[in-house]
């Protein structure tokens, strides 16, 4: 009998069954409208906690009602946090527990020299909310206190009370529904954890600052050494990829005086400290935000395959590996034309026969122009050269054409200055999400690296030299 069906061709079907059963079945339309008090000149962000994160859902722009409302899918009940767009902080204010298919009002309060709202008062909020918010005022008093090196001991007794009393609300909890209890008990631990981890570096998240290393606080911090990272209720708070980041930051740290290089220590031996597969693997898929070469991928991400195909990341390992593969080493490089300085247009393929090193750059970012006068120099020395050009991209845009002429003349650079937008081309085609950013290409315009070290390093003259040596054979 002929084979109607392909296995792969019945497993999509399988999956899309699957799919529309969960959308006709748990997933339901969640509303939440915020009326503010008055217009604000910022929007308004909606976030979610999942998987150890608070997860934007978006934002929205006020209304000629000073309103806007937020209309999304949702398969599970959670917690949700709202802020004012600008607020940056690794902290929320303002919570709220959400079931699916909830419509909630929210009535927000905020005066003109406001970083975040005032308040937020949820109309007809549930228990659960109540407990919530009790919770998140307590974490965020406690983070506060602790950030303060000369209030290091009120931190400790105040530390005490902290615990007594989220002791005292995981008690309380138990009157309302069990899942949300669950999550509820979940996020304490975590947070706790999080406060403890998080005090010894005053809450810095690169920590690479002050540390506690005070002797006689030692002994609050030793449990960290005893943390195994098996907790996957690490996950039910926002701050869980912080707690996995400052235990083993903390280890390490314990092992030399010197500041802590988090970015130099290998990802693989953060990973073999972790002891749950569930948050090694979450750590994982939140590590592929910053991986932007196929060569990173292949060292660090491309060992825990089978991991992440076990724990549901397989999307995101596979979504990720046809984004790097485009930027592997020995692929194409995309041939940009921008215009110089004089108008002329330069595209890579104009550049074939020369190594092609790019600064992607703006005349806003303070961090691009700290790092010029360092590509200048490296320029410099391979001026004698004519297998090398040096090239700075500007996505000012083609709005700003006549003051990066005048910066660019102002400033003297020597090198080839173009200007490009500050979305499409080059920016979009290698998803490049920040700048200052370098790229390489060998003398037949294919990729070296997209994301090279930067001029003010040792790493990218020898990626150069490195790149030169290799044409020359």
């Amino acid at each position: 009998m002929r084979q109607l069906f392909s296995p792969r061709l019945t497993m999509v079907l399988i999956c899309t069954l699957s799919v529309l059963y969960t959308k006709a079945i748990g997933t339901q339309t969640t509303t939440v409208t915020c009326q503010l008090n008055k217009k604000i000149g910022s929007a308004v962000f909606l976030y979610r906690v999942n998987n150890g994160e608070a997860v934007s859902l978006g934002f929205k722009w006020l209304n000629d009602k000073n309103a806007c409302t937020f209309t999304f899918d949702a398969e599970k009940e959670g917690i949700y946090y709202l802020r004012r767009a600008g607020a940056h902080s690794s902290f929320f204010n303002y919570c709220m527990y959400l079931t699916p298919g909830d419509v909630k009002t929210v009535q927000v309060y905020i005066s003109d020299k406001s970083i975040d709202f005032d308040s937020c008062q949820i109309v007809n909020p549930k228990k659960e909310t109540g407990y919530l918010q009790q919770w998140t005022n307590l974490l965020n008093n406690i983070c506060k206190l602790g950030t303060f090196r000369t209030k290091r001991e009120e931190f400790f007794p105040a530390f005490d009370a902290f615990v007594r009393k989220a002791e005292s609300l995981k008690k309380e909890c138990a009157a309302t529904n069990a899942t949300f209890c669950k999550i509820f008990n979940a996020k304490i631990d975590a947070d706790i954890q999080f406060v403890k981890a998080g005090a010894f570096f005053y809450f810095t998240e690169r920590m690479n600052g002050d540390r506690d290393t005070d002797a006689k606080h030692q002994s609050f911090y030793s449990s960290l050494l005893n943390d195994k990272l098996s907790n996957a209720g690490y996950l039910a708070s926002e701050h869980g990829m912080q707690i996995v980041n400052y235990v083993l930051g903390y280890r390490k740290s314990m092992q030399s005086a010197d500041p802590l290089q988090w970015w130099a220590v290998p990802f693989a031996e953060k990973m073999n400290q972790i002891g749950n597969e569930m948050l090694k693997a979450t750590y994982v898929a939140n590590y592929l935000k910053s991986v932007t070469s196929y060569e990173q991928f292949k060292t660090d991400i491309e060992p825990y395959q089978e991991l992440m195909n076990k724990t549901g990341y397989d999307d995101e390992y596979e979504i990720k590996l046809d984004e790097v593969t485009v930027f592997a080493k020995g692929a194409d490089g995309y041939n940009f034309s921008l215009p110089n300085t004089r108008n002329k247009l330069v595209s890579l393929v104009s550049l074939k026969g020369k190594v092609v090193v790019i600064d992607m750059w703006a005349m806003w970012c303070a961090s691009c122009l700290q790092e010029k006068p360092f590509y200048e120099k490296l320029a410099e020395e391979y001026k004698d050269r004519n297998d090398i050009v040096f090239v700075g991209v500007s996505v000012d845009g083609e709005g700003k054409k006549a003051p990066w002429k005048d910066f660019v003349a102002r400033k003297g650079y020597k090198t080839m200055e173009l200007l490009a937008e500050p979305s499409g081309g080059l920016m979009s085609y290698y998803k490049i999400a920040g700048i200052p950013r370098y790229l390489v290409f060998d003398k037949d315009g294919k990729i070296v690296t997209v994301d090279a070290p930067r001029p003010s390093t040792s790493g990218l003259k020898k990626l150069i030299d490195q790149t030169l040596s290799n044409t020359a054979k």
